[in-house]
């Protein structure tokens, strides 16, 4: 287990009882360039026949305080317009597996990890547990023991999309589709059991925020760093925020903060909190490929990022993601780049264009003549590399600058040497130590 620390307020924050495990010191590699390439599909699990328009779905991140260790759950669509995605594989569709990254990519399968939804996996904070949905139902597995805990929906109807799990460690907020509702619900664990701790319909909450009768939309929920907020975006673009001890309503991001007619929200994976703080500040991307970090405190937009396309070319934002520090945040655009954005100024940091590499490792036109679409990005723990899923059912892990403050220097080599849990018992000042757990203010 790990310890966790109680706010002045209402969040905590887990500490694992671990020290980080860092990146492998002989796969760094110059900024800008990516470090591994690999395929979606391990090594190992068959996949015939494969459907010539096919899309891999794969949802990849960093394992908390692991560097060196990666986790996925993928599938594959054959995407229709205006019409349910079909299944490429049932057999496949939901595959779970860590990847090893200083083992010579060293890949453990878990087995029974079926979904019927998009494939969706969200790491505990203590490192070591995973939670996915599956098939009516989503579960929690110890990647360790393989043990593994399982919640079933509760109506017959009623399909679960996506979850999340809290910074705190104590909460599960699962998204769910019954009919054209969107249904958000929060459990706890107690002993080998997933308890249902609150539940609601988000049209009573948002009006409007309903699901399509035509099962063609995606919905995705992310809580706020002190655990008390959860936001729920919605590929039809709308975003809202609820209180966490009894999701009553916060704040209705999209449509009552912004027009959903001109700041709709670019797709369900575009938004994300800032981890500096514990519930202020949202980003999130919108079909004008804008770039707005909204103050829910005092509901005023406090910076806004203009994504700018180069020549003439035609673009959407795919995803969105705050860097563990908070300091940039990283853009996928419909292209194949991902911009990183001073969250201080909006000033554009870095730039990752993935048609411009290795011709072997590079981003290539599907059979529809578009390039892949980014579906899940993640940062490492130190910050130093992102790793990034897209639909050609390849995994590009990307080197970024590396740290050079020495500050930062200080913290990693503590964070290496000390186990998160015992930090808080160094003889270091309080503001020194809330620097080194990267406490949420």
């Amino acid at each position: 287990m790990g310890v966790m620390l109680s706010h002045e307020c209402d969040g905590q924050l887990f500490l694992p009882d671990s020290p980080l495990a860092p990146f492998p010191v002989d796969k760094r590699r110059p900024a800008g360039s990516v470090v591994l390439v690999y395929s979606a599909l391990p090594k190992g699990v068959k996949f015939d026949n494969q459907p010539e328009h096919m899309y891999w779905w794969s949802d990849v991140q960093f394992v908390p305080y692991k560097d060196n260790q990666l986790v996925n759950s993928v599938g594959a669509f054959v995407f229709r317009p205006g019409r349910v995605p079909l299944v490429a594989n049932h057999n496949l569709h939901g595959l779970l597996y860590t990847m090893h990254l200083e083992d010579r990519l060293r890949v453990e399968v878990l087995r029974g990890t079926k979904t019927s939804a998009s494939p969706n996996v969200c790491m505990h904070p203590d490192g070591k547990q995973a939670c996915f949905v599956g098939c009516s139902d989503f579960h929690m597995m110890n990647l360790n023991t393989l043990n593994l805990t399982t919640k079933t929906s509760h109506s017959m109807d009623s399909q679960f999309k996506s979850l999340a799990t809290s910074p705190n460690g104590n909460y599960i907020a699962v998204v769910a589709k019954c009919s054209i509702h969107v249904q958000l619900s929060t459990y706890i664990r107690d002993g080998n059991f997933l308890v249902n701790y609150c539940r609601i319909q988000c049209h009573k909450v948002c009006p409007g925020f309903r699901a399509t009768r035509t099962y063609t939309d995606f919905l995705e929920c992310r809580f706020s760093a002190d655990s008390s907020l959860i936001a729920v975006g919605s590929s039809i673009g709308m975003l809202m925020v609820v209180r966490r001890a009894d999701l009553s309503h916060y704040c209705n991001v999209i449509p009552d903060l912004y027009d959903a007619n001109q700041k709709k929200l670019s797709n369900e994976r575009c938004f994300d909190f800032d981890p500096r703080y514990r519930n202020r500040y949202i980003a999130f991307a919108t079909c004008g490929n804008e770039v707005i970090i909204t103050d829910l405190e005092a509901s005023l937009t406090n910076l806004s990022i203009k994504v700018e396309p180069r020549e003439s070319e035609a673009f959407e934002l795919d995803s969105l993601k705050y860097s563990s520090d908070g300091s940039v945040v990283a853009v996928a655009t419909s292209t194949a780049r991902i911009e990183l954005f001073s969250t201080l100024d909006g000033s554009l940091q870095y730039s990752l264009d993935a048609t411009k590499i290795r011709p072997e490792d590079s981003m290539r036109l599907l059979s529809n003549n578009r390039l892949p679409k980014v579906i899940r990005m993640s940062f490492s723990t130190v910050g130093e590399h992102l790793a990034v899923s897209s639909t050609d059912g390849c995994i590009r892990v990307w080197q970024l600058p590396p740290e050079m403050r020495l500050q930062q220097l200080c913290r990693f080599a503590i964070m290496r040497y000390v186990k998160a849990r015992d930090i808080p018992k160094l003889p270091l000042p309080r503001k020194l130590l809330l620097f080194l757990l990267r406490w949420p203010q």
